[in-house]
């Protein structure tokens, strides 16, 4: 079984907006046209949508140039579309935002509540979702390129030093096991090296570490969080955002977007050992 991490349609911040009119796309666009020393590098660009949505247009000015903006139609939209567990859960999105880093799902989820594509969001991180949940016909932010993981010894929470794997929400498994092989640590994962890390992560984890380590949501120690105003947020048992960890603890990608976790490190079993732990589970 598969997962994902995964939002329904949020709830966007702004209670009423008012979209801007085509000409104050027009006007900025051609400001945007005028010379101005050296060009900041794009991000990729697929299709037209941006011309007809100034958040949308507005967006493609800040996010990084490794980040992407895809349309319906274009490539990169439809391989979204074509990533769910089924073809049912598969929907066609007007647009598709592939962000790059932290930073630049901020800026997309402050897009998505100025646009009129953000009145039917979601979002879908390293695999894929099979409740229908991390898709929607309107805007998806696709955390995919988010995908590194390391594994970093002496890291502080609440100020106790742990060795902790860090792994971006985008990640699947696979590269969280590639990243920790040899070092001495792993984390607890999943039985299949495509599920992805996100909804593996906040809706229980049980891998094959489990019996004896306990379920990958049970080994968090802190998680970096964008919340749906677009703030960044650190999240642990014990700081401000202790309501928000615990509820993330289980509750799957409804009450935000983790674009980080840090999970305590296990020992790395060899192969006996592990032989040894799957038998008795």
């Amino acid at each position: 079984m598969h997962f994902c991490s995964v939002s329904s349609a949020l709830a966007l911040v702004s209670a009423v907006l008012s979209y801007p009119a085509e000409q104050d796309i027009a006007a900025e666009t051609a400001q945007a046209s005028a010379p101005s020393g050296t060009a900041r590098p794009r991000p990729l660009i697929e299709g037209d949508c941006i011309n007809n949505d100034i958040a949308l247009f507005r967006l493609s000015k800040k996010l990084s140039p490794q980040s992407a903006i895809s349309c319906l139609g274009s490539p990169l939209q439809q391989e979204n579309a074509h990533r769910y567990w089924g073809i049912q859960f598969g929907k066609n999105a007007s647009v598709v935002v592939y962000p790059a880093s932290t930073k630049d799902v901020s800026l997309a989820v402050q897009a998505a509540n100025a646009s009129p594509k953000g009145k039917d969001f979601a979002f879908v991180c390293g695999a894929h979702s099979m409740i229908n949940a991390s898709t929607a016909y309107g805007f998806v932010l696709d955390l995919s390129r988010l995908n590194k993981s390391r594994v970093i010894p002496n890291f502080d929470v609440d100020g106790k030093k742990l060795t902790v794997v860090e792994y971006e929400g985008g990640s699947d498994w696979l590269g969280v096991q590639k990243s920790t092989n040899g070092s001495g640590f792993t984390a607890v994962g999943a039985r299949v090296s495509t599920v992805g890390v996100g909804g593996f992560s906040t809706g229980g984890g049980i891998g094959f570490l489990a019996g004896a380590y306990g379920y990958a949501t049970d080994r968090l120690r802190a998680m970096e969080i964008v919340l749906m105003s677009g703030q960044i947020v650190y999240a642990t048992k014990t700081n401000a955002y202790s309501d928000l960890f615990w509820a993330l603890q289980g509750g799957s990608g409804q009450f935000a977007i983790v674009t980080k976790f840090y999970q305590e490190a296990a020992p790395e079993p060899d192969g006996k050992t592990l032989h040894l732990l799957v038998r008795i589970s």
